[in-house]
């Protein structure tokens, strides 16, 4: 027994270093690649589809450095351009009227082009697909608060912490809801020249993730 325990931990050591290795090179290739002018043309091009009440320029906008998250394994091809991989690009902007984090997310595909696709601003820890869901619970919340308006933008997320209250899951589903992966969010939304702070609330359970809108939505 000894002697197996000494051989995994030993196999383990040399195995370790050489993971890290890999993984400090798809970063510093990503990193590399991101600095590129195609890269930066196609952010840019990005950023001009962003709605002004998300994101304007204006002379004292201060853009802050880009963070870099690697979603899911990032492989090169032979010029150098990702052929694999998704990764998301955020980076803080302020000074133009909506102190936000711009996120873009960026699937590679083999023939080497780019699918980039525009996240919703701020920290939210909700994936792609739950944003995209979500949306309709927010601006929901957005109207109580926001009377007779119809059309809303998301122009910020923040990520509140974990946990929700148990009143919070609906009477068909409680007891299916996993409390201890819950977490909660602050969305603003804006619409008709206001502005209003919607609470959001999400709980993991067996079929993906509930999304809840507890209501108190605030306008500003």
């Amino acid at each position: 027994m000894r002697v197996a325990v000494f051989l995994f931990v030993w196999l383990a050591a040399l195995l370790w270093p050489v993971a890290g290795r890999a993984q400090v090179e798809m970063e510093n290739r990503l990193r590399a690649f991101i600095d590129s002018e195609p890269y930066q043309k196609l952010l840019e091009s990005g950023l001009g589809h962003i709605p002004p009440v998300v994101f304007k320029r204006c002379p004292s906008l201060v853009r802050g450095s880009p963070e870099i998250s690697i979603l899911r394994p990032v492989s090169f091809g032979a010029d150098g351009a990702p052929n694999a991989g998704l990764w998301r690009h955020s980076f803080a902007v302020s000074g133009c009227g909506n102190d936000t984090v711009l996120n873009f997310f960026f699937v590679a595909r083999p023939d080497g082009k780019l699918d980039p696709v525009i996240g919703l601003p701020g920290t939210t820890h909700a994936d792609l697909v739950l944003q995209r869901d979500s949306v309709a619970y927010a601006n929901a919340g957005a109207a109580v608060a926001i009377k007779g308006c119809r059309e809303f933008y998301v122009t910020n997320t923040r990520f509140e912490g974990g946990g929700v209250p148990q009143r919070s899951l609906p009477n068909q589903t409680a007891g299916r809801g996993d409390l201890s992966h819950a977490w909660r969010e602050s969305w603003t939304v804006a619409g008709c020249g206001h502005v209003a702070d919607v609470p959001m609330e999400f709980v993991p359970d067996q079929s993906g993730t509930q999304i809840i809108q507890p209501g108190g939505a605030k306008q500003r």
